[in-house]
């Protein structure tokens, strides 16, 4: 009988203990469905203004700064706030090798990724033009016979650089210009998954079941 009783006892909790691990399965795999990011983020600064180079209105990639937009060479299309602010913007520039910063707080998160937006046309007999962020050159441009061409260019920046303030430039090799409209630094940083509401709530049913075979167990 004793025996009997023993055997009962032991197939009885390993059911119950089954039960518990295909429930805490489920609750895993619709745990971590619900779980979501928590602190990933995009970090965005501007340096001077969207308006076409000082020409007002809207332009984009591929257009034509004299041809198609209107834009004279040698002329200054800046306003108070360009002068105030992005005085590199909005005036077509013999090769002075433009420099800015870009400031911006990480907010205590770890980037993982950045990349700079450079709005820009006017070329003349530009030859080369390297980009650098912080003395370091990151992209070479070259764009032979697109002398007017306005281009929207996207390079990688390294992350390395990317610590609250980072100076760009332009460094050109040839003896005629260019104009800039505006650049964009985005920067992304790190993400934390978390259980959102809904998965704490089947926290709290794993819970429940644990303590529920815990007390069938006493009980027995």
């Amino acid at each position: 009988m004793a025996r009997f009783l023993l055997r009962h006892l032991t197939l009885s909790t390993m059911m119950e203990i089954k039960m518990l691990n295909k429930f805490l399965l489920l609750f895993a795999i619709v745990a971590g469905v619900l779980s979501g990011p928590a602190n990933a983020s995009l970090i965005s600064n501007t340096v001077g203004d969207s308006d076409c180079f000082g020409l007002g209105g809207t332009c984009a990639d591929g257009d034509l700064w004299r041809d198609g937009l209107g834009g004279v060479f040698f002329n200054d299309y800046r306003d108070a706030g360009d002068i105030a602010t992005a005085s590199h913007t909005d005036i077509w520039s013999t090769p002075t090798n433009p420099s800015w910063i870009h400031s911006y707080s990480l907010g205590g998160e770890t980037p993982i990724s950045a990349f700079l937006d450079l709005f820009i046309a006017g070329f003349a007999d530009i030859g080369s033009i390297n980009l650098l962020a912080d003395a370091t050159v990151i992209a070479t441009y070259n764009f032979p016979s697109q002398f007017q061409t306005v281009h929207a260019l996207t390079v990688a920046v390294p992350l390395g650089l990317i610590d609250g303030s980072t100076s760009f430039s332009l460094s050109t090799g040839g003896s005629d210009g260019f104009i800039i409209d505006n650049s964009t630094l985005r920067i992304e940083t790190n993400s934390t998954n978390i259980p959102e509401p809904a998965s704490m709530v089947l926290v709290g049913f794993g819970l429940a079941g644990i303590s529920f075979v815990r007390r069938r167990r006493q009980k027995v």
